[in-house]
């Protein structure tokens, strides 16, 4: 009799494709990411990022604008009250993605700003909570919720990354070196949290 798989094998199977992917450009050189088109790149699509691209129509108020703490104060609110680590994982990738597209419209504007340089720092902060939030995960991915959380993740990792490479070309060295850093952090959490929570059995036919 047929299984009922509880995940997309296909799915899975991309994920840890994608999870061995990002083992070897954690691990690299930076001489070595630089000296040649990793296996990251050839799963990130080579056409520029579209604001579409985060599921966000319009990223609303940019850091420029003295308001912009009314979309912190929001934000703050909403993770008080929280208390779900699922839902808590899942609220700290929203944000995340929605300060992803900030910093697309951003470079749209003006790549030469300071806004998009406190941008990117705010963009780090951020990252640096989505990894507490998902360290705090226990659920495998046999566990539907946690399965679509990771698929999640993966598309929207999968987005940024190709927004870093676009924003690299805009900056100077010392603005790519820290998307850099961003860029391997991002794939670090990526592969660490593919690697906790992903279910391996699942492969096994």
């Amino acid at each position: 009799a047929a299984r009922n798989w509880p995940v997309s094998r296909p799915k899975l199977f991309l994920r840890w494709v994608l999870l061995a992917a990002l083992a070897g450009m954690i691990l690299a050189s930076p001489l070595a990411l630089a000296q040649d088109g990793n296996s990251v790149k050839k799963l990130v699509a080579a056409e520029l990022v579209a604001t579409e691209d985060f599921g966000i129509e319009n990223p609303g108020i940019l850091t420029p604008n003295p308001f912009y703490f009314v979309k912190n104060f929001r934000r703050s609110t909403l993770r008080t009250l929280t208390f779900s680590p699922l839902k808590r994982a899942d609220f700290e990738l929203e944000v995340l993605n929605e300060k992803a597209a900030e910093i697309k419209l951003l470079l749209e504007l003006n790549p030469k700003s300071a806004s998009l340089e406190f941008a990117v720092a705010n963009y780090q902060f951020t990252l640096d909570r989505l990894q507490t939030a998902f360290s705090n995960l226990k659920d495998s991915s046999s566990n539907a919720a946690v399965n679509q959380l990771l698929d999640k993740l993966t598309n929207r990792a999968l987005t940024h990354l190709r927004l870093f490479d676009e924003l690299k070309g805009r900056l100077d060295l010392a603005g790519k070196e820290k998307v850099d850093f961003l860029q391997s952090k991002l794939a670090g959490v990526l592969a660490n949290t593919l690697e906790r929570l992903d279910s391996k059995e699942k492969l096994i036919l």
